[in-house]
């Protein structure tokens, strides 16, 4: 009996301790769950901002990139605008026929001050933001402006080599007779390519300005 009145007596000592320091243990308990809360929040607050530091420079550096590759569309056009004249001056008999061919024996080189253009449209940062997959945090409508660009861009830029390669012909790949049909296919081939051009032009125009409307007030890297 002696046994089980201690027995009771020290479960309720125990128990007095223990709501005693009841408010004490919840208060840490209570404390250390905000701890752990801020913590993961503070770091996902870090992550965000670095993700959309990220973001920024990949948007930022496309707008350069769009910019200068509406420059190095410029330069195509340039150099094949140039190139009609000089056909134009040939089957105008403003020119002769020889005229089209360098020391070589190589037609229409002689025609542009610029030989064959080693210019290539860029696509790094774009290729840069799929690999690391920040493009998932675009705005669709700038996904759907760049997808429709590159894309095109590449189609393209195969096509710009066909047509180079066909420019620059040697004597002996075709007789005589065939100069001027010769002339006017690449000059059919170069119309062409302008229109091309100019959508190339166009697309990059307006991923530059989407994506200026979408960092609009935000500062370069």
């Amino acid at each position: 009996m002696d046994k089980k009145i201690k027995k009771i007596g020290f479960i309720f000592s125990n128990y007095l301790k223990l709501k005693k320091k009841l408010p004490e243990f919840l208060l840490q308990s209570v404390l250390l769950t905000l701890g752990v809360v801020m913590a993961v929040a503070i770091g996902n607050w870090d992550e965000d901002r670095k993700r959309n530091k990220e973001v920024s420079d990949i948007l930022f550096n496309l707008q350069s990139e769009a910019l200068n590759n509406i420059t190095f569309i410029q330069i195509w056009r340039s150099y094949f605008d140039e190139l009609r004249l000089g056909i134009d001056s040939v089957l105008n008999d403003q020119k002769p026929i020889d005229s089209v061919f360098n020391d070589g024996g190589v037609i229409l080189s002689s025609l542009v001050h610029q030989k064959k253009p080693s210019i290539l449209l860029q696509q790094t940062t774009w290729r840069t933001a799929q690999t690391t997959n920040l493009v998932q945090y675009f705005d669709y409508r700038i996904i759907f402006k760049l997808t429709d660009l590159y894309n095109y861009q590449e189609k393209i830029i195969d096509k710009e080599h066909d047509a180079i390669n066909a420019v620059f012909l040697e004597r002996n790949s075709f007789r005589e007779d065939e100069v001027r049909i010769t002339l006017q296919i690449v000059k059919r081939m170069t119309l062409e390519l302008n229109a091309h051009h100019e959508y190339i032009v166009n697309a990059n125009t307006n991923v530059f300005n989407e994506i200026g409307s979408h960092l609009d007030g935000k500062s370069p890297p």
